[in-house]
């Protein structure tokens, strides 16, 4: 399953009903990459942000 984003609330989202589900994800931005299967994840999402401009910052907040 794909999520494509355009604002970082669509990404916090996606992460968090992720999280919720116990749903392994995986970012996706260049649309590009030198293996096939790269841009999946078995039983999981992609999050796609190649719509998204730039990103401001990172916050790790890892328990």
């Amino acid at each position: 399953m794909f999520v494509f984003t355009k604002r970082t609330q669509d990404v916090a989202n996606a992460i968090k009903w992720a999280n919720e589900n116990k749903v392994p994800i995986r970012p996706r931005a260049g649309r590009h990459s030198l293996e096939v299967n790269l841009s999946q994840v078995n039983g999981g999402i992609v999050i796609d942000v190649s719509k998204m401009r730039k990103i401001r910052s990172i916050k790790n907040r890892a328990a």
